[in-house]
């Protein structure tokens, strides 16, 4: 009795360092990606006429988690995000001034730029889109919080048992939505959703 009162406790300890290095493992990740993405969007830039100030690439991905407390095996995903800046070229300044007739919106082009990744779901936003708080040197300066203002996720699961004369099985599906709130002027959004199965036979 006691040895199975032990193993449970010890595969239940085991459990938990599981999950603490898989979300260790999972912030470095992340901080890689963004890196990795950021470099690249700030590469496809340089040298065109939207080569930015800089990129900024914000990346949030929803991770399934082990929990050893989870007995359906439902893996409701944890959030995980980093921030990285890149630039890339030889300017400092904005390719395009206004008010040069017809040049508005290609200034705005060269603005920093700003994407904001949902898992798969990507999207672009330029250092104009985001609120001024002060200028400085005669120039506006962004100064915001966060890229992101607020978000929410929501965990939807499903699952079952099954019985019949030839064994029985257990499944669930669970299906994240996580939605976020960029702190643009218009508070624009990014949002996607991810469904996962899982299935034991016995």
């Amino acid at each position: 009795m006691e040895l199975a009162v032990f193993g449970a406790v010890a595969l239940a300890a085991l459990g938990f360092l599981i999950r603490i290095g898989m979300k260790m493992n999972y912030d470095q990740d992340i901080r890689m990606a963004a890196f990795r993405k950021g470099l690249a969007a700030a590469r496809a830039d340089n040298g065109t006429n939207q080569d930015s100030l800089g990129v900024v690439y914000h990346y949030i991905a929803n991770r399934q988690m082990p929990n050893p407390t989870d007995g359906f095996m439902t893996l409701p995903r944890t959030r995980t995000e980093a921030t990285a800046f890149v630039e890339w070229g030889d300017r400092f300044t904005m390719a395009y001034r206004a008010p040069i007739p017809g040049s508005l919106e290609n200034g705005r082009k060269t603005t920093t730029r700003y994407v904001v990744r949902s898992d798969g779901v990507e999207q672009t936003f330029r250092g104009s889109d985001f609120p001024y708080d002060y200028v400085f040197a005669g120039r506006a300066v962004d100064s915001f919080e966060g890229i992101v203002r607020e978000f929410s996720t929501t965990n939807t699961t499903s699952g079952g048992i099954n019985y019949d004369p030839g064994g029985t099985s257990a499944g669930s599906t669970t299906t994240t939505c996580a939605t976020s709130t960029v702190n643009t002027n218009a508070g624009d959004t990014v949002g996607s959703c991810l469904t996962a199965s899982t299935g034991v036979s016995w």
